[in-house]
């Protein structure tokens, strides 16, 4: 199976993560491939760093990068 990477670049997105991930889970049956999610934060200043890290640990597709502020 082929295997779609999304990189999703974060500077405080606290509110919009959510709504992006619950997006693509909605539309994710109707792609052919495995989808998995690489979310880069760049120093963010709100509560994106505790989203990525909370959903990080629940989800084996869901992985995140920290980049220092």
């Amino acid at each position: 199976m082929k295997t779609l990477a999304l990189v999703v670049p974060c500077y405080n997105e606290e509110k919009t993560i959510p709504i992006f991930y619950e997006t693509v889970e909605k539309i994710k049956p109707s792609i052919p491939a495995r989808v998995e999610y690489y979310f880069v934060d760049d120093g963010s200043r709100d509560g994106t760093l505790g989203i990525l890290l909370d959903t990080s640990f629940l989800l084996y597709c869901f992985s995140s990068i920290f980049l220092a502020g």
